[in-house]
């Protein structure tokens, strides 16, 4: 094995534990770091494939609000997954669940009657923002989880920011932005412009109308049919992009990057990699691609059609895969 891609994945572990260093949710269920520089204090003590076996009380519950006239739905939450969809009705119709997880029945059903989901309207009036408001968790609650499945007015703008679970969204409008650090994300089908920020998960975002701007770091990207330009800041992961229209702007690190482009062609290409390779495949390109090495870094260049879209990589302790057809 390589001794610079051995070092590349100490370094992402040493990093990963870096990550756990910043301020999470103290009840979502980890075992192995004893303090968060302090501010947190001790972790609980059962890892999160032990909490189905504590005792735990559940409440579900349906909020709605009209949600017209370029208004946003913003969606705050710690643990749990999120689900928007978008549909033909005017209103924005969201259904939740509460758990809580504790060392006895009691200590749950207890804590859960303090937990309130609410939906309100921002004083400004242009926002319709969802929200979990709790006390403090005693030492015998162990994990509290909000997941939420709704609809809102397909082409809704949205706001979301999830710290542990799945997010997916369908069906919804732009400008939008979703954040989620540890759990898988998915779009498809979304209208206008985007702007996603992933950590420890997946990204799955296909059928974008508009143009996509993405930062994440410890998961594969998986992007496909994006209307608009693309620009991705990614590290430790995998970035492929299918079916390229228009512009792309991807900076990656440890982790190699495939960008296949969709006929017309018209794009120009500047593709460089430090301490890894650039390659190409695909029609003819209308002038030659000049590619040359120097030390540790290879460099291509080349242009289809007029170059009216500029298509820029740069790669360290990664592979480029540039595909101009099948």
């Amino acid at each position: 094995m390589n001794p610079r891609r051995v070092g590349a994945w100490v370094l992402a572990g040493l990093l990963g534990v870096a990550v756990f260093a910043d301020p999470l949710p103290p009840d979502w269920g980890y075992r192995g770091l004893v303090t968060i520089r302090g501010e947190l204090g001790p972790w609980p003590l059962e890892p999160l494939e032990d909490l189905e076996s504590l005792p735990s009380a559940t409440r579900e519950g349906t909020l709605s609000a009209p949600l017209t006239g370029g208004r946003t739905l913003v969606v705050r939450n710690e643990v749990g997954s999120v689900r928007i969809q978008g549909t033909g009705e005017p209103v924005a119709s969201l259904r939740y669940r509460v758990t809580v997880y504790a060392r006895t029945a009691e200590a749950a059903e207890a804590y859960l009657a303090q937990v309130q989901v609410g939906l309100e309207s921002d004083p400004a009036g242009d926002r319709l923002v969802l929200s979990t408001a709790r006390p403090a968790a005693p030492a015998a609650v162990r994990r509290v989880q909000v997941d939420i499945d709704g609809a809102v007015p397909e082409g809704a703008r949205v706001d979301v920011a999830n710290a542990y679970g799945t997010v997916e969204l369908r069906g919804v409008g732009g400008p939008s932005k979703v954040a989620n650090r540890f759990g898988r994300t998915a779009l498809e089908q979304v209208q206008g412009d985007w702007e996603v920020e992933t950590g420890y998960g997946a990204l799955e975002a296909r059928g974008i109308a508009g143009s996509l701007q993405v930062r994440g770091d410890f998961g594969r990207h998986d992007i496909r049919d994006v209307a608009g330009n693309v620009a991705v800041q990614a590290a430790f992961g995998d970035v492929n992009i299918e079916s390229l229209r228009r512009a792309a702007d991807v900076r990656i690190r440890y982790g190699n990057a495939t960008i296949r482009l969709a006929p017309p062609l018209d794009h120009r290409f500047d593709v460089e990699a430090r301490f890894g390779s650039v390659s190409s495949r695909g029609q003819p390109l209308r002038e030659a691609g000049t590619q040359f090495s120097e030390g540790s870094t290879q460099r291509w260049t080349a242009l289809t059609g007029q170059g009216r879209y500029r298509v820029e990589v740069r790669a360290e302790f990664g592979n480029v895969l540039v595909a101009t057809g099948p």
